[in-house]
């Protein structure tokens, strides 16, 4: 597998909405989807928690790079997201630095290049991470989209 590929993966993840499979993201809004997801990454947990907390788990296993991290897996669980990813970076730096490449492309943020010209989108990183994280605990992707582009203004 290629760097492109697990990076399409992620970019998917993040932004696509995908409804089966490795591309699972954090932003659906069902919690049978969200608990597969996180089982895809071999995240458990003993009882079905809320689907704030289960978008709270899968974004931090994601933002902390811990797709690529082999040390902390065990044998019985499902990785097949992660070693997906993993294939195409090499340490979790590589991998958060991407994401947060991603997040913070004005590509990305669908008319925010025309809208928001000249503004230094990658000096927010360190409020950029936070506010996804506290974000998504309670908002739809269309609302968290909306934060972030009134956030850039500001």
């Amino acid at each position: 597998m290629s760097r492109r590929w697990s990076q399409s993966i992620v970019h998917d993840i993040f932004f696509a909405l995908c409804r089966s499979g490795i591309r699972l993201g954090p932003f659906l809004s069902e919690v049978a989807l969200l608990e597969r997801a996180c089982a895809l990454h071999g995240l458990e947990f003993r009882e079905s928690p809320p689907l704030l907390e289960l978008r709270k788990m899968l974004l931090q296993h994601l933002l902390h790079g811990e797709c690529v991290v082999s040390d902390a897996r065990f044998k019985h669980r499902d990785y097949t997201a992660c070693r997906e990813i993993a294939a195409g970076f090499g340490t979790p730096s590589d991998l958060v630095e991407f994401i947060l490449d991603e997040l913070t492309s004005i590509s990305c943020w669908i008319g925010l290049s025309t809208m928001y010209r000249g503004v230094n989108v990658h000096s927010m990183r360190p409020n950029l991470v936070s506010l996804v994280l506290i974000s998504a605990m309670s908002c739809a992707p269309r609302m968290l989209m909306a934060m972030i582009s009134g956030l850039i203004v500001q």
